[in-house]
């Protein structure tokens, strides 16, 4: 495969994967963690407030990100560095795994 697209497959791959990690459930463990709900994974990049939440106040309590909920924080940097790490863990999978399959091709497909 081309390596360009290859590495943009990745790229898009790996901002998809950025996406998704902020409807991870995340806990507040009391009505102040409430306030600032961190998303994001390996580094946290939005926070929500939770606070006006109402019913029973039972903790830990669980949050999944809400794009109508308005966003308290935003960090450019983490998002970006989480985006990289997420780039780099799909680029050493899928090397290992061309890597992998390049050592079962030469050792069988010879005997063919």
């Amino acid at each position: 495969m081309n390596l360009k697209i290859k590495h943009l497959v990745i790229c898009l791959l790996s901002l998809a994967l950025l996406f998704a990690t902020l409807f991870v459930p995340m806990s507040a463990k009391n009505t102040t963690e409430m306030k600032k709900v961190q998303f994001g994974f390996p580094l946290n990049f939005v926070a929500q407030d939770f606070s006006n939440v109402g019913g029973f106040q039972f903790f830990p309590r669980y949050f999944k990100f809400d794009p109508k909920n308005k966003i308290e924080n935003f960090s450019v940097v983490n998002s970006l560095a989480s985006l990289l790490a997420i780039f780099l863990a799909v680029e050493a999978l899928v090397y290992v795994l061309e890597t992998l399959d390049f050592k079962i091709r030469q050792r069988f497909g010879s005997r063919g």
